[in-house]
């Protein structure tokens, strides 16, 4: 299988113009009544931007609005519509060679998944695109949608003929014909879908580290502390990610004591945010009556993030680095358990901003 590493990246989220962060994990809280809960915030949420856009002579009279409404919008691209396009990618090279294409003599024929409905996305970006000022994650808005929408009716195409097993009664010959199509529609998509994301990370940071300097400027302690913890993280594994890909996922090329020292500054972020534990009264001040639920979400998926980065850390150290399967593989002491661990924590950050 021809595998990909596709990344969730940290979202940022205006409600009402102001940013404040709230934590948590879906699987480890009552999900249906909390995701009640961010609609209603949301509705509210844009009744009161809305508002303040109205109030507002010209677009660019809040640059930092502008951004962060880009960046919402696009993360949604990343972090969503390609999201789905890899695992129908990869749920067709489970079984079929990418190079050769399917035969119809596969042991097992699973087709691909279907693509989402994802108007709502598409339009959002092309939207958010035109918004002042502008910055270098534009010019990719417009090539994303159109390759996505050549790449949608050959998946659909494709999806159908696999589920109403069409190859039993033509001997494999559609499939064969679609298969340089797909391929092509697949590279094409994630080209522009690999620069984008590239380049978001780094707009993205930027606009963090900004937010982070806000933050402490205006005595939100419990905010800075976790933005901070974040962006320590998000520094580690971006060391980890850029060595392990110069050095063909070698990790023996890791440095170790680069490696620990980055460690420790996560870890002296994460204990920052701990000396919160128990702190009702500043955790319900900042977010809300959920607070100290979603607080301690986060805690449990910042710690299994450490105790992954600690066994990758001995591994590293050790050289003793147990058999990997790629970043699909969770093993502990991989990358890619290591990797699992960090997207948890960053998708706990990003279920916060619903609030």
């Amino acid at each position: 299988m021809d595998k990909r590493n596709l990344i969730l990246i940290l979202a940022l989220v205006v409600i009402g113009g102001v940013l404040f962060f709230q934590f948590g994990a879906g699987n480890k809280l009552d999900f249906s009544s909390i995701q009640n809960m961010a609609n209603q915030a949301l509705e509210s949420g844009k009744d009161v931007v809305q508002k303040a856009a109205n109030e507002t002579s010209t677009s660019s009279s809040n640059p930092d609005k502008n951004l962060n409404e880009k960046l919402n919008a696009y993360v949604g691209l990343i972090n969503t519509v390609s999201e789905n396009v890899d695992s129908s990618y990869g749920r067709y090279l489970m079984w079929t060679n990418r190079e050769t294409g399917p035969t119809g003599k596969e042991r097992n024929i699973y087709g691909l998944y279907k693509l989402n409905a994802f108007e709502t996305y598409l339009d959002r970006a092309s939207k958010a695109k035109t918004l002042q000022p502008g910055n270098e994650l534009d010019q990719y808005i417009d090539e994303y949608l159109s390759t996505y929408k050549e790449l949608a009716p050959l998946v659909e195409e494709a999806y159908l003929y696999y589920d109403q097993k069409d190859y039993l009664d033509d001997q494999m010959a559609k499939g064969k014909e679609l298969h340089p199509k797909l391929m092509a529609a697949f590279n094409k998509f994630f080209a522009v879908s690999d620069k984008l994301g590239e380049n978001y990370e780094t707009v993205d940071l930027a606009q963090h580290k900004k937010e982070l300097e806000q933050y402490k400027a205006a005595g939100n302690e419990l905010a800075y502390a976790t933005t901070n913890a974040l962006l320590t993280s998000q520094d580690m594994y971006i060391y980890l990610r850029e060595t392990l890909h110069k050095n063909n996922d070698n990790p023996a090329k890791i440095n170790v004591d680069t490696f620990k020292q980055k460690m420790d500054t996560y870890e002296a972020a994460l204990n920052s945010i701990k000396s919160y534990k128990g702190n009702k009264t500043a955790l319900n001040r900042e977010y809300g009556v959920t607070g100290d639920s979603l607080y301690s979400s986060y805690l449990d998926d910042s710690d299994d993030l450490f105790k992954a980065t600690k066994a990758f850390y001995r591994a590293v150290r050790d050289k003793t680095f147990p058999e990997s399967y790629g970043n699909d593989d969770y093993t502990e002491g991989t990358f890619g358990n290591f990797l699992y661990t960090y997207n948890q924590m960053i998708d706990a950050y990003n279920f916060m901003s619903n609030f």
